[in-house]
């Protein structure tokens, strides 16, 4: 056991899990450059299922706003992004607890921190609740696959995912009245 590795496993990890200041010991610069030489491993679901898209999401939102503003034509309807929101509040829970659980298991917890970093910088916060469900899907799409990338194409990535959007309120610059006219004319 070495101070190099031993600050490199605190300093750039996510604090060290037994025997990972050996490891990092041997050659602490190695260690973090072997860590990052590849995109970041996605967290997996804790009940073996699978996430959904940020794509995915869109589609199953429009059509749940699109039955909503029927049913509110219809004088039965409510605030279909409120009700959306209130029916995934477990799907942005369990993408949370995966990521956290990821964090405590990966063995490449320099990577891990980098997209912590980079989700922290590119911010799609959970307060926006047309951006929620999408923070998980924000996460796996647009920061993990860049982290040993081009800078840029993180900026891409992160700037066109739907959950930047959506958080940035750019799905609003459409027109509610045109978006209206694309749902009762069923284009969605």
């Amino acid at each position: 056991m070495s101070l190099e590795g031993a600050i490199a496993a605190h300093r750039f990890g996510l604090g060290a899990r037994p025997g990972e200041i050996d490891r990092a010991s041997h050659n602490p610069k190695s260690w973090l450059l072997t860590q990052i030489n590849v995109a970041a491993d996605p967290p997996t679901p804790l009940d073996g299922g699978s996430f959904q898209s940020g794509g995915e999401l869109v589609i199953e939102m429009l059509k749940y706003r699109r039955d909503q503003f029927m049913a509110r034509r219809n004088g039965t309807g409510g605030d279909p992004v409120k009700k959306f929101f209130q029916t995934r509040v477990k799907m942005f829970t369990d993408e949370l607890a995966a990521r956290y659980a990821h964090g405590f298991t990966t063995d490449r917890p320099f990577a891990e921190r980098l997209v912590w970093f980079w989700s922290n910088h590119f911010v799609v916060s959970a307060q926006n609740p047309r951006a929620t469900t999408m923070v998980g899907a924000f996460e796996r799409e647009a920061i993990r696959p860049h982290i040993t990338g081009k800078f840029e194409d993180m900026v891409l990535a992160s700037m066109s995912h739907p959950a930047m959007l959506l958080y940035l309120d750019n799905a609003e610059s459409i027109p509610n009245y045109i978006l209206d006219l694309a749902i009762q004319d069923r284009v969605l």
